[in-house]
């Protein structure tokens, strides 16, 4: 994946997917964080085409929020190397 080939907001919302991902302790970015990205980018314009279209902007995080939950999660113990 070349970024240089992505505009700055598309850049914007992949870091901020990939920035949620790891606060989820996920190791992969799936479709559910780049949307949670995209909706937290700018909520004026997110909430302005949300109402037009008639989505309810709580219920889709609420439903969001649950979706990022069955991701797989990364766990164990770091090993440091001396």
């Amino acid at each position: 994946m070349d970024f240089k080939n992505y505009t700055v907001k598309a850049q914007e919302v992949v870091q901020k997917a990939s920035e949620i991902a790891l606060g989820n302790g996920q190791q992969s970015i799936e479709t559910g964080h780049l949307l949670q990205a995209i909706l937290s980018e700018d909520e004026n314009v997110i909430g302005f085409i949300a109402k037009k279209i008639g989505i309810n902007i709580q219920n889709t995080n609420a439903a969001l929020q649950a979706i990022l939950t069955t991701y797989p999660k990364v766990s164990g113990e770091t090993v440091a190397y001396t």
